[in-house]
């Protein structure tokens, strides 16, 4: 689990609607699954083939003129590109 709120205590710059965090254990964002995105794992294997962290960039680009973060659907993400 990593808990947000520890980032956003240090740092008042950053809360729930400005920050993202991206995994690929939904666990990671269990405290925040508002603020969850959840990545397929990276596999050493199919190196050249992996295009995830490219779609995600994509998907960041499309939500950063969003003034809440949090307010959006993260788990249907894919299909906003």
């Amino acid at each position: 689990v990593k808990p947000l709120q520890a980032i956003w205590n240090k740092f008042p710059q950053f809360n729930k609607t400005n920050t993202i965090l991206c995994d690929d254990k939904k666990e990671a964002f269990h405290l925040n699954p508002e603020n969850g995105i959840l990545i397929t794992r990276f596999l050493h294997k199919k190196y050249g083939q992996d295009d995830e962290l490219l779609k995600l960039a994509a998907y960041l680009k499309s939500i950063a003129q969003y003034d809440d973060l949090s307010a959006i659907d993260h788990r249907v993400w894919r299909l906003e590109i």
